[in-house]
């Protein structure tokens, strides 16, 4: 029995919850999560746009016919319509893949760097 006496205490005096660094902020907590989704989306954007410049170098004339290369310009359609929307016109349409990958990849970068921000201001509650 002195075991589950000395349990009994220690859950009794168990204080953690009032650590600051377990504390949740009621103001902002979904920012975290919605940096989190986005970051996601822009990598996945940025993977599929190495993946499709891939295969344009390795597939060749062929290309057009390749199921992935097929796959992969579904998924950068909206990234390739930004392209598009952002750069002026006489941008070739040939290089809107680079101004799509460009764009991304500061996004993300933008993203990152935000998401770490919002992390060490609340003491890396919420944050892996």
């Amino acid at each position: 029995m002195p075991r589950v006496k000395g349990l009994q205490n220690a859950l009794a005096n168990f204080t953690s919850f009032d650590h600051p660094h377990l504390r949740t902020p009621k103001q902002g907590f979904f920012v975290i999560p919605f940096l989190n989704v986005a970051q996601l989306l822009l990598y996945i954007g940025l993977l599929a746009l190495v993946g499709q410049g891939l295969l344009y170098v390795l597939a060749g004339q062929k290309r057009e016919g390749n199921f992935f290369y097929q796959l992969f310009q579904v998924l950068n359609r909206p990234w390739m319509a930004l392209a598009r929307l952002v750069s002026p016109a006489k941008v070739a349409s040939r290089h809107h893949g680079w101004v799509a990958f460009i764009v991304l990849g500061a996004l993300y970068l933008g993203v990152t760097v935000l998401k770490i921000e919002r992390c060490l201001s609340v003491a890396m509650a919420g944050c892996r």
